[in-house]
């Protein structure tokens, strides 16, 4: 999108920008809101952002329809012209403004609450291969938000959102791997995989996952039984204020798992989520 500067020059830019050129005003909203090449300027870049979202540009529909959304770059905070432009710019086909749409009517920000108008978007962008909105949609099926639930479904979302990196996409297909999870059987249980993807969401930082690795090397489940490991991944998920997390420290330290007894430190991490 960006042209050269050397070669277009920032003066010609903005002519043509002012003349009505897509890619100028686009260029011209960039430069002001990076700073590159004149100074940076969030009102000026919301200026041209508006000059090529009226032209039917979906990126720019979807920017104007953020800083509506969260109050930036000198625009009041107003959900219902955000929920417009985004709108715009999910008909347009982009992939993250339709999921950004499916949250507007999950959550009602800027519309009347709708689950089954929420769930079409999330089907929409992820079938766009958005892994945001794969996500979702797992999750729509996983719960029967918008749609009858269907386990089957959800797990082929998430497996797709995981495979993209998703990393509370990852906790699910580990979930599903695992024999503890409690409904119909979807796939083959298999703890060594459900380890691997906990393992691949926890490194990621999700808390849940962190708390489900330490389980697991905590009993030896998919994985060799390794209390120092456990005590390890149970920390990282406490240091996050993650009551799973801080109660299995406390534990740790009450019963020496993975670490020398410490009842002073058991008691210090039991009164962090007793408050």
């Amino acid at each position: 999108m960006v042209k050269n500067l050397k070669n277009d020059g920032l003066e010609s830019i903005l002519k043509a920008a002012e003349a009505g050129d897509l890619e100028a005003q686009l260029d011209a909203g960039y430069f002001y809101e990076e700073g590159i090449g004149v100074k940076k300027n969030t009102k000026e870049a919301f200026k041209w952002y508006l000059k090529a979202a009226e032209q039917g540009d979906a990126i720019a529909q979807s920017t104007i329809g953020s800083c509506y959304f969260n109050g930036d770059w000198g625009v009041k905070k107003d959900e219902a012209e955000a929920f417009k432009w985004i709108l715009k710019a999910a008909e347009n086909g982009a992939a993250h403004a339709q999921d950004f749409l499916g949250h507007c009517y999950e959550s009602a920000w800027g519309t009347d609450r709708d689950e089954k108008e929420a769930f079409k978007w999330f089907l929409k962008s992820a079938e766009l291969g958005y892994a945001p909105a794969q996500f979702d949609t797992g999750y729509c099926y996983e719960y029967g938000f918008g749609v009858e639930k269907n386990a089957k479904e959800a797990f082929k979302w998430f497996l797709k959102a995981a495979e993209q990196g998703h990393d509370a996409a990852q906790f699910f297909v580990g979930y599903y791997y695992s024999t503890s999870y409690p409904t119909e059987i979807v796939v083959e249980k298999d703890d060594k995989k459900s380890f691997e993807w906990y393992l691949k969401s926890a490194e990621q930082g999700n808390a849940w996952s962190q708390t489900n690795v330490g389980d697991c090397y905590e009993n030896g489940i998919g994985v060799e039984k390794n209390e120092k490991e456990a005590f390890k991944w149970y920390l990282k998920a406490a240091e996050q204020n993650f009551e799973d997390g801080m109660k299995n420290i406390a534990r740790c330290y009450e019963e020496g798992i993975g670490i020398r007894k410490n009842t002073k430190k058991a008691a210090e991490w039991r009164s962090k989520y007793e408050k």
